[in-house]
């Protein structure tokens, strides 16, 4: 008897409650260990998200999406303040939202890149840029900028990913898992420089996503051999790694201590990023091999 729900949510689902086994087994370790549990808490509910992107209608799920975009951009917004003048342009952020997600409604993929490119970014700066007083304008846009990229930009290819196979995303999801984990795992702390660590990543996450095609055929859900599997955990370890990079920047030039990016707003954008980031990535991928 076959199981009332695709294989690829279950198998998302215990991916998740492994990454939470793991986390709660290394707590004890103490340093960067601690706060593997809060990552795996985090992942039920952006798995649960994924789940019904892929399950529910999208007259349904994509109002959800749109939720998690203005939540996510407001706790953006929060984190890096803008300037009063530029409130304006923090409400053209957030009114974008619908527009964005009405073309992954209708699944019409060259409206949505004539749309999205004109509006985030020829009509930001140019929202930005109203006024007499423009000190502090290219360190405000640029600020403003990221928060559209990241939430409004990247996360609406959560929704375009609907509309290639029910088992995308939650191959998707299992992928930035088995590429995050070992990076969350090491804490940046490889031996060797950047690109050797770079370089260690992909290697791991391929191997991960080769092993997992092999063993348990994840990629049959969507087409992919276990070849294409390894290289799309590849491309998304590649993502992963840029996402925490420029969230590192973030914090950096926030002047952010460590207790802030253990807890509170700052470490949920640190979690959240790194999952929507990659998001282009697999999609792009997912159309070259298709």
């Amino acid at each position: 008897m076959g199981l009332p729900v695709p294989d690829s949510i279950v198998f998302l689902a215990i991916a998740v409650a492994v990454v939470g086994f793991i986390s709660l087994a290394v707590r004890g370790r103490g340093g960067r260990f601690r706060t593997l549990p809060m990552w795996a808490g985090f992942w039920i509910g952006f798995g649960l998200l994924l789940m019904i992107l892929s399950l529910a209608p999208r007259w349904a799920s994509l109002p959800l999406l749109a939720a998690v975009m203005f939540a996510s951009l407001r706790t953006y917004f929060f984190v890096a303040p803008m300037r009063l003048k530029d409130r304006y342009s923090v409400l053209l952020a957030y009114a974008t939202i619908p527009l964005i997600l009405w073309p992954v409604y209708l699944g019409n993929v060259e409206l949505f890149f004539n749309v999205v490119p004109v509006t985030l970014f020829l009509v930001f700066p140019a929202v930005f840029s109203i006024g007499h007083d423009h000190s502090g304008l290219l360190d405000s846009m640029g600020r403003g900028m990221l928060g559209v990229v990241f939430f409004l930009y990247c996360g609406a290819y959560l929704g375009l990913m609907t509309h290639l196979d029910q088992d995308v995303l939650p191959l998707f999801g299992i992928l930035v898992l088995a590429a995050e984990l070992p990076q969350r795992m090491a804490g940046g702390r490889l031996p060797g420089r950047f690109l050797g660590r770079l370089v260690l990543g992909v290697l791991v996450a391929g191997a991960i996503g080769y092993l997992m095609a092999r063993q348990f055929g994840v990629g049959d859900w969507v087409g992919l051999n276990a070849n294409q599997v390894a290289l799309g955990a590849a491309f998304i370890s590649l993502a992963v790694t840029a996402a925490h990079l420029v969230t590192n920047g973030i914090a950096s030039d926030l002047e952010m201590n460590a207790p802030s990016t253990l807890m509170g707003r700052g470490v949920f954008l640190g979690r959240i990023v790194p999952a929507v980031y990659a998001a282009p990535f697999f999609y792009y991928f997912l159309i070259l091999v298709g």
